[in-house]
């Protein structure tokens, strides 16, 4: 496998469940960096809290270093696929992270069903509680331009089989 995958995309868009099977199936070890991110936490506090726990008690700028920690680390290691948060992009961006290297799959979802998906989980500390629905049309919107400028493969995981996901995508991989 060499070089690692990394799957990118919004939040709940499916990057952990397909990362898992995608990396099952490639016989490799699979990461992602929201557990991670809780774990680098834990070494530094002595706490536990989820990655939403530590963005709504820390903001963002705290949890954007400890998340940069991770990043680096993890874009360093080989045969291995590795799930970002649905921030991490834009978050790399922002810090001057080198992204280069990796193969990046963009799990593509529609607007409407991944904003339906997204509020199942209940209120994103980063959406206005006001107006959560302009909220998450502007970050689209902006997290979208990112996500297609470093993706190499593009796969749709809307209404399919994760099964289905992953052949696909294991199809894309094998013709590059």
């Amino acid at each position: 496998m060499g070089k690692p995958i990394v799957l990118i995309g919004f939040k709940a868009s499916g990057k952990t469940t397909v990362g898992k099977a995608l990396a099952k199936r490639l016989n490799t070890k699979f990461l992602d960096t929201d557990s991670l991110l809780e774990i680098r936490y834990s070494e530094i506090t002595s706490n536990t809290l989820s990655s939403r726990q530590i963005y709504q008690e820390h903001g963002r700028d705290y949890f954007m270093e400890i998340e940069t920690q991770v990043v680096k680390k993890v874009l360093a290691m080989d045969d291995t696929v590795i799930s970002f948060g649905g921030g991490t992009v834009e978050n790399a961006y922002t810090k001057g992270i080198d992204l280069s290297g990796p193969m990046y799959v963009y799990l593509i979802v529609g607007r409407d069903i991944l904003y339906k998906r997204i509020m199942k989980l209940g209120l994103p500390a980063f959406f206005d509680k006001k107006n959560p629905r302009n909220s998450f049309d502007k970050m689209f919107d902006k997290r979208s331009v990112g996500f297609d400028r470093l993706a190499n493969i593009t796969v749709e995981n809307e209404n399919k089989p994760v099964d289905e996901v992953v052949n696909e995508l294991t199809e894309k991989l094998n013709l590059l």
